[in-house]
């Protein structure tokens, strides 16, 4: 016997029940759905990627060009531009802090909640 449910059509084998048959089919729409969710995600993070690094692109000729006509903001086109110098900052090691002095470390800790989120990794 045959049955038909979102575009899948599937035989009845023997020994398989119809809810089991149905389970099937209704992972199989679900798994697809997510394949499809998934592969939409990767698509704009690719584009993403693209635009990030065109991004780098143009910032980084804006910069050569405030250097080289000696201007250091801009306001226009919507947007208000400034150039910030490079600069050595000091960051805490916690890493070092936490294999080092571990009490201290501790001392310090605080938890901080992070929202539920979907970490992602390029494979390709």
């Amino acid at each position: 016997m045959f049955y038909h449910k979102a575009n899948q059509t599937v035989k009845n084998e023997p020994g398989m029940k119809f809810m089991d048959e149905i389970s099937k089919i209704d992972e199989n729409v679900v798994n697809s759905e997510i394949t499809r969710l998934v592969r939409e995600i990767k698509a704009v993070r690719d584009e993403l990627d693209e635009l990030t690094e065109l991004e780098e692109t143009l910032k980084s000729e804006l910069i050569d060009r405030f250097k080289s006509e000696n201007i250091d903001n801009y306001e226009g086109a919507g947007v208000t531009v400034d150039l910030v110098e490079a600069k050595i900052e000091n960051r805490l090691d916690t890493k070092r802090l936490k294999e080092e002095d571990p009490d201290l470390y501790q001392k310090y800790l605080h938890p901080v909640e992070r929202r539920e989120h979907l970490r992602f990794r390029k494979t390709d």
